[in-house]
């Protein structure tokens, strides 16, 4: 159960490690996004380094 629990655990974080990675897309095929999605990508880093740094606090 424990072990079911865990791997759930870890694919979350792989998904939200990759999402920082995906704000340098846009800038390498020179894509210009609009204020309001560079304001969502803004939030979403935000709240990567905001989870990273609870779950090093955590261990």
């Amino acid at each position: 159960m424990e072990n079911k629990k865990f791997k759930k655990l870890s694919v979350v974080a792989i998904i939200i490690s990759v999402l920082p990675l995906t704000t340098f897309i846009p800038s390498l095929l020179n894509i210009t996004l609009s204020d309001g999605l560079r304001s969502v990508w803004e939030g979403i880093n935000i709240l990567s380094v905001l989870v990273g740094k609870t779950q090093v606090m955590a261990n």
